[in-house]
């Protein structure tokens, strides 16, 4: 376990940028075991491994499959040397093929402080000892998301805001071509609300902001259960999952579905599976999703809110969250969530 801190301004995956030389969270190790089974579709919640490679495949470490996009946090233990199923923390978010090599995460439990203003242009990397400040941004240093790719940081415990966690803004959105997901509450042994977000005495900075898109439209035609057309669609994407306002008074024919494809042109949508009940011109349909999101690590399991913590109140302080998709507990087609458009400054 170490304690990595910024060295100099600049970006996050620049090994300059760090103490030591090393960037925190991102150094794999091969442990050569490929993938016995025919392959694995998304959803999956387990991978079958065969029996080479010396190390073990340690339940809480993340790993990477060659040739693939994806990380993946393993929810079991695979002793080394010995062939067996690795249960996953989250079900895949890809399709992985037969007989492919996994890679291990490395640094997984190192306090990560920022020091000097960075910017995080990692694709991906677990940061935090797993500790209530395991994740600090100094007081007037800065941790800005990059806008030119699609980023993902995962907090391995609390993340603690003494100056800025920013880059996104209202008025300067993250493009719709790329995503930034910032994980919350991640540990090596998990719990429901063991961490989330601290927000220093001094002034700080917590912005975060989306592509902006069509939130709230109606049905304007309808063809079948799982196709019809809506007033506007303008920045839908296949994946973003709807609400379906109900049929009848109350909110028992409330309906969640995802998107399989869209024409943001027409307005035509086609669902991944059909609702039940039957759709009609004006029904209200809401996309909660966006490509800018906050979540909980294993959330279907280790329940909670994404809680920020003020340690103090300031008149400089300021949050900013507009087109936000937060999700307090893991969603899927037919399991809700919470989009936010909020702003505190």
């Amino acid at each position: 376990m170490a304690a990595i801190t910024t060295a100099a301004a600049g970006n996050a995956s620049a090994v300059g940028t760090w103490t030591g030389g090393v960037v925190p969270g991102t150094t794999f190790a091969a442990i050569q075991r490929t993938t016995n089974a025919s392959g694995y579709a998304v959803g999956a919640t387990a991978i079958t491994f065969d029996n080479v490679g010396a190390q073990p495949i340690t339940a809480g470490k993340w790993f990477k499959v060659n040739g693939h996009t994806n990380y993946h946090k393993a929810a079991s233990t695979l002793a080394a040397s010995t062939a067996g199923t690795v249960t996953l923390a989250e079900p895949l978010t890809e399709e992985i093929a037969a007989a492919a090599t996994a890679v291990s995460v490395d640094l997984v439990a190192d306090k990560v402080t920022v020091n000097h203003g960075i910017t995080y242009d990692l694709p991906f990397a677990v940061w935090g000892d797993d500790t209530s400040t395991g994740v600090t941004i100094a007081s007037a240093k800065t941790l800005s998301v990059a806008t030119t790719l699609s980023t993902k940081l995962v907090c391995r415990g609390q993340l603690v805001i003494n100056g800025g966690y920013t880059g996104l803004t209202e008025a300067a959105p993250l493009s719709a071509s790329y995503t930034h997901d910032l994980v919350l509450n991640d540990s090596a042994s998990m719990a429901s609300g063991k961490y989330g977000i601290t927000i220093g005495s001094a002034a700080t900075d917590f912005r975060l902001a989306g592509a902006q898109k069509t939130n709230i439209t109606e049905i304007s035609a309808t063809n079948t259960s799982s196709n019809f057309f809506v007033t506007s669609a303008t920045g839908w994407t296949p994946g973003n999952v709807l609400f379906f306002g109900p049929t009848t008074p109350g909110i028992s024919t409330v309906e969640v579905r995802a998107i399989l494809a869209v024409n943001t042109g027409t307005g035509e949508v086609t669902l991944s599976a059909g609702v039940t009940n039957t759709n009609f011109v004006g029904r209200t349909v809401c996309n909660v999703s966006s490509n800018v999101r906050m979540s909980l690590q294993q959330a279907a399991i280790f329940a909670g809110s994404i809680a920020v913590t003020f340690a103090a109140t300031t008149a400089t302080d300021a949050i900013e969250l507009c087109d936000v998709e937060i999700v307090g507990r893991a969603h899927t087609a037919n399991k809700p969530h919470i989009s936010a458009n909020t702003k505190r400054s």
